[in-house]
């Protein structure tokens, strides 16, 4: 049966695979062009509408995504001052994400 989408972990973090779609996740520190699998799969949804659940994880399941480079987020700007003092600082951070194409759903 052919599957909608996986709900699958990786860096910490819960994140919703469908096949043929794109995805930033955390820095993998794979090479780009690289193919991966990832085995903690909380979930498969299937097209037929039924909701396959693991306990934490689906034994057998994988994601298989191939890594498309490192790309960076979103610029965060936080501001730290001491009221009264004149001392300021402003500081700013982007994070730097994997983005990931999914190829293949595989149910165990």
């Amino acid at each position: 049966m052919d599957l909608a989408y996986a709900v699958a972990r990786t860096g910490g973090k819960q994140y919703k695979f469908e096949p043929g779609h794109y995805v930033d996740v955390e820095l993998l520190g794979a090479e780009s062009g690289q193919t991966l699998e990832l085995c903690d799969v909380l979930a498969i949804r299937e097209n037929g509408g039924k909701l396959v659940l693991g306990s934490p994880f689906i034994p057998g399941a994988k994601v298989v995504v191939r890594v498309l480079g490192s790309v960076a987020g979103e610029k965060l700007i936080f501001f730290r001052y001491k009221r009264r003092k004149r001392c300021r600082r402003r500081l700013g951070h982007r994070q730097k994400y994997s983005r990931i194409e999914v190829l293949e759903i595989v149910r165990g």
